[in-house]
């Protein structure tokens, strides 16, 4: 494809090429516009939302402002409220080359070459030049308040600035969001050094181009807060809405801060009096929703109170298999200590109201009980089935957390034998002094049996193994071709050279990636993610199954997937010589690593190679000669994937981002399914690469959807919690670093510790105190930023096959591209919706990283079995109160017990998490190198047992 040139569409058996690439051709201030045709110089055409394109521009509803205008010769001229598109200068996200997790990322953000940016909780900080998206003395409106000059100037909601004999006041007026013209063909709008803006108006129907402006910077936290972070308790459910008179709602909100306001509990009718409302049936729901949530409680006396206001806390239970569990608040608050007293009934997982109790014989941490429990999360418990005499039995349950063994009367043992695995379902929940009862619903086989220890994961965690009749109908009615004439408002990308890279068994491969070298040094990069939203519609058969699913599976053996597999595997895979549908993302890079101009847009594309990771890395580390004779074509672009990865990853170190190195461990199994082999698999600059381009392209998707100003999915990673923070601190002054923290803490404070202990002794234990340390990403309808990433805009958009957010987000993209705005009732929709995606999205990733970790586990310790008495040499990984772990070379990890150090009473210092040495003062912390034995491997527990080797001869050995 010539650079020069954007993509060809194809419209029916029509085709079109693009305009330019460049928006026009070069003139002492900026660039000349190229004319559009049809439209005369000096042509004015009036826009929606106020502002004026004066020629070269046939697109109205421009959508994004500044406050200056081009003086093009050429006859494009663009006054108030031309676009103001995206930064630069925001931060870089990403997702590992797994597609699962998210990468650490690594450098600063800058808002252009002369100015920099800088943002601690959300303040920003600039540096250079003014900033303002207008010219010199304009003044923009930010919702309808003045910016004096030379500082931030854009608006979240599309600011309109002054200029000529307007300059200096603040115009009222919204431009609507997107790029979008009436006639269908997008704008694309080119930002100068010199202020001067270019219009072009290409005939690419149903594209989005834009660019990025280099001295502009504009912060976005916070903007989604008012309308995002309450979403979940802020909208009605569908049956309160259907009570309501005419669209007159009854807000969750009102209701909520009605209770506040009084100073004690109120009854229903008093609470209905004080809201003046007729009846009270559309309150009662209201009410009894955010009881449910934990958001009210109801008195013995049938009186609603605001349970943070009646000191109870909300959230759920942690269980530990000794019968006691902590309370994880939903406020982030401090963990409570629930004793198994204490517990009423309730087990680990479930959903509970608890009131604290003061200071327990534990230290400080508070004691509490629980008084209700919400929503219980064990009503199916996989276990072993376990007979006493032939009246009764008990399931003793996979999970031990739940601390329970489940009565089984003898007419629901459902003929199941002693030893069998079986799902037992409650039909009685525990007491004080009471085991739960159940009854066995399901018998799948004897412990043990090939194939039953993963079955049972399978079952413990719930996760689904066929799909159901209604949604394979559904997916076998998606022809497995792609039809001519659905091509019609795509980007013909068929003759760009692009390839997939991957691992060797992949299958679902939802991404390919394109590059070029443009003749000003810079690069255009391609990211083409398979266009799932296409066949996946909106609450299809399809779409809610996904919805449940949430993610796809990756188990040791074995992939649940979230889409069938003729979609996953089959149409919606980007195969080698294949037509296949995409979404594509062109992001033009500089040197520095910042993308300058992007664009995205549905296209049709054709994979040249099928590449995996271990074939790139050969080519580009060991220039294997076969493998550069067989992909001769694209070797040279292997290359400059090398080098713009490494410029990205320059600019993410740069930055201050976290940046962990810890190497996934692989199991090798052989067709029984019984493990093989067992090794660390290091990231090579084959995985590195994909994971730098897939980061820039969900950082652009994000920035993209947040300036759209459309409800949108995004990953969020909140600050470290307060107490995490001080507790951290005080383990790193005992080797002589420190982490700020007054006015905000910054990710870049945490890369400085990272980089100052690479190559020293205590590297492993400060990476894996700070790892501890932050708190786990989720999902989220508000841009709240990701603090491991550094980045304040983030989503997930690369691998919609096997994550429902990412196909929610290619949703949204797609709709907008479509429709090139949304209505007020879809826009409250999305918002009811992204906050329903976010928590269930959330929720099944985390069932996954639990099933997927425990397969590999378990496969661990049935390979390790084999070597039962043999010595190894490891480092300590971890150390506890009880002991310490122990992790060989290949990644296995196994406990020492403080009870088999039998040479000394040996004392935990929790604050620089060693074990010492009461007499010999021998002293053990994370990163030694030690010599252990294998004493136990338990399957059954998923536990592996070391003893240290002692003896002057095995030590100076292992010196």
């Amino acid at each position: 494809m010539p650079k020069s040139k954007l993509p060809t569409r194809i419209d029916g058996n029509r085709k079109e090429t693009g305009a330019s690439e460049k928006t026009g051709y070069k003139t002492g201030r900026g660039y000349k516009a190229i004319p559009a045709a049809g439209v005369k110089p000096g042509q004015e055409i009036k826009a929606d939302a106020g502002p004026k394109i004066v020629a070269g521009a046939a697109g109205e509803k421009s959508g994004y402002k500044t406050g200056s205008h081009s003086g093009n010769r050429a006859g494009a001229r663009v006054r108030t409220g031309a676009v103001a598109s995206p930064r630069s200068g925001s931060s870089s996200a990403a997702a590992k080359a797994n597609r699962g997790t998210d990468a650490p990322v690594r450098g600063r953000a800058t808002a252009g070459p002369n100015s920099e940016e800088r943002s601690v909780r959300g303040q920003k900080e600039i540096a250079g030049p003014k900033a303002d998206l207008a010219n010199t003395g304009d003044r923009a409106s930010t919702r309808g308040k003045a910016v004096s000059r030379g500082k931030i100037g854009s608006s979240n909601k599309g600011a309109q600035a002054a200029h000529g004999a307007n300059r200096g006041k603040a115009h009222k007026g919204k431009a609507k969001p997107g790029m979008m013209a009436d006639s269908g063909k997008a704008i694309t709008v080119m930002q100068h050094e010199a202020g001067t803006v270019s219009v072009e108006t290409p005939p690419n129907k149903g594209r989005v181009v834009s660019d990025v402006k280099k001295d502009s910077a504009r912060s976005p936290a916070g903007r989604h807060q008012a309308k995002g972070s309450g979403a979940r308790r802020g909208k009605l459910q569908p049956r309160e809405r259907q009570l309501a008179n005419k669209g007159q709602l009854l807000d969750r909100d009102l209701v909520l801060h009605q209770l506040q306001m009084i100073n004690h509990p109120l009854e229903i009718e008093e609470l209905s009096r004080q809201l003046n409302l007729p009846d009270a049936d559309r309150l009662l729901l209201i009410l009894k929703e955010l009881e449910r949530e934990g958001e009210v409680v109801r008195t013995r006396k049938n009186r609603y109170g605001v349970s943070k206001k009646m000191n109870l806390s909300v959230g759920v239970l942690q269980g530990h298999p000794k019968g006691f569990a902590f309370l994880m608040p939903d406020d982030k608050s401090e963990d409570i200590y629930i004793s198994k007293e204490n517990l009423s009934g309730a087990m680990h997982g479930d959903r509970v109201v608890a009131r604290p109790l003061g200071f327990g014989l534990r230290g400080k941490r508070t004691e509490g009980e629980v008084i209700r429990i919400l929503e219980r999360a064990n009503e199916r418990i996989v276990g072993r089935f376990e007979t006493s005499g032939s009246q009764f039995g008990f399931v003793v349950p996979d999970e031990k957390k739940l601390g329970w063994d489940i009565f089984v009367p003898q007419n629901h043992q459902q003929g199941a034998h002693n030893g069998d695995k079986v799902v037992v379902e409650i039909t009685r929940w525990p007491e004080v002094r009471r085991n739960p009862e159940g009854k066995i619903v399901e018998a799948f086989g004897a412990s043990g049996d090939p194939g039953v220890d993963i079955l049972s994961i399978i079952k413990k965690y719930g996760l689904p193994e066929e799909f159901p009749p209604r949604v394979l109908q559904e997916a076998g009615a998606i022809s497995q071709d792609v039809a001519a004439e659905d091509h019609d408002g795509r980007w013909d990308l068929r003759e760009l050279p692009m390839v997939t890279i991957d691992g060797e068994d992949a299958k679902d491969l939802d991404d390919a990636v394109s590059l070029e070298r443009l003749d000003n040094g810079s690069y255009r990069l391609g990211v083409h993610i398979a266009d799932v939203s296409y066949y996946v519609r909106e609450d299809s058969e399809l779409d809610k199954e996904a919805f449940q699913r949430g993610t796809s599976v990756y188990l040791v053996d074995r992939v649940i997937p979230m889409l069938p597999q003729m979609l996953s595997n089959g149409i919606c895979s980007l195969n080698a010589g294949v037509d296949r549908f995409a979404v594509s993302v062109f992001m033009e890079i500089n040197g520095e690593g910042h993308v300058v101009r992007y664009e995205i847009g549905p296209a049709v594309i054709r994979i040249d190679e099928r590449m995996t990771y271990t074939s790139v890395r050969r080519i580009l580390d060991e220039r294997d000669a076969t493998l550069c004779q067989r992909y001769a074509d694209f070797v040279e672009t292997f290359d400059r994937m090398r080098d713009l990865c490494l410029i990205l990853r320059d600019r993410r170190h740069r930055r201050g981002a976290l940046d962990f190195d810890f190497p996934e461990c692989k199991v090798y199994l052989d067709e029984s399914g019984r493990p093989m082999d067992v090794c660390l698999m290091e990231q090579s600059i084959a995985n590195q690469i994909i994971e730098e381009f897939m980061l820039m392209a969900n950082e652009t998707v994000a920035q993209h959807l947040f300036h759209l100003e459309v409800p949108s999915l995004y990953r969020v990673h909140e600050e470290p919690k307060e107490e995490k923070l001080s507790a951290l601190n005080e383990f790193l002054h005992g080797f002589g670093y420190h982490i700020p923290a007054s006015g905000g803490v910054h990710p870049r404070f945490f890369q400085d510790i990272l980089t100052q202990v690479e190559g020293r002794p205590e590297q492993q234990v400060v990476h894996m105190v700070i790892l501890r340390s932050l708190q786990h990403a989720r999902y989220a309808p508000a841009s709240l930023g990701h603090f491991g990433l550094a980045v304040r805009l983030y989503t997930h958009f690369t691998s919609p096959i096997r994550r429902y957010p990412d196909l929610v987000v290619h949703r949204v993209l797609r709709e907008v591209i479509a429709h090139r705005t949304l209505s007020a009732e879809r826009i409250e929709r999305l918002e009811q919706q992204m906050a329903e995606y976010a928590v269930q999205s959330s929720k099944r990733e985390q069932v996954a990283e639990e099933a997927e970790r425990e397969t590999v586990d378990l496969k661990k310790v049935e390979y390790i079995r084999q070597f039962m008495g043999e010595i190894f040499d490891g480092f300590v990984s971890s150390v506890t109160n009880f002991g310490m772990f122990i992790a060989l070379s290949n990644g296995i990890e196994g406990l020492v017990h403080v009870s088999t150090m039998a040479d000394d009473y040996y004392l935990f210092n929790d604050r620089n998490y060693t074990l010492t040495g009461e007499h010999t003062k021998k002293s053990f912390r994370i990163g030694d190198k030690v010599r252990v034995q294998l004493v136990r491997a338990s399957l059954e527990d998923r536990q592996i047992d070391f003893e240290l080797v002692t003896g002057t001869e095995q030590e100076q050995e292992l010196e």
